[in-house]
């Protein structure tokens, strides 16, 4: 499932995407969206939000309580800033599970990841496509549970 570049306020709710190299991908320019109530599973990359993009990024959405198994994670990239990543599952996959790469001020709260190694949340360095670095700002993680086993 893939949004198209100037999209807003669109909604990806409760679809059953398997197999797949990328299960949601919001291109640049994706903003106020819901993406919720998905259930990804053996999928390369979960949810990629892609990188700033001649002079524009995502931000403002809303990632909630979308589960994902076995599967990468969710990826918000350069200027994916302001978004809302809340309740979301992450059973086996790699870890982190959730990256903020060269993203700010998100708000990632009561998300849980169990059956794997690492950490839940990582804050990778990147760059913007004029090659000015980015560095993750003001992200806030709120009663985040990560668990090696047991139920999630």
């Amino acid at each position: 499932i893939e949004t198209v570049g100037s999209s807003t306020r669109t909604t990806i709710v409760r679809n059953k995407i398997y197999d797949t190299r990328t299960g949601i991908y919001l291109e640049h320019s994706t903003h106020r969206s819901l993406i919720a109530h998905n259930l990804i599973v053996n999928a390369r990359t979960g949810i990629n939000v892609e990188w700033w993009h001649e002079g524009a990024g995502s931000s403002r959405n809303t990632f909630a309580y979308n589960r994902f198994i076995s599967s990468g994670g969710l990826v918000v990239d350069v200027g994916g800033d302001g978004n809302r990543i809340v309740g979301n599952v992450f059973v086996g996959g790699p870890r982190p599970a959730i990256v903020l790469q060269g993203s700010s001020d998100n708000l990632v709260q009561g998300n849980r990841a169990c059956r794997a190694d690492g950490p839940l949340v990582g804050f990778d360095e990147a760059r913007y496509d004029d090659g000015r670095p980015a560095v993750s700002r003001r992200n806030r993680l709120v009663r985040n549970v990560n668990r090696r086993s047991g139920a999630c």
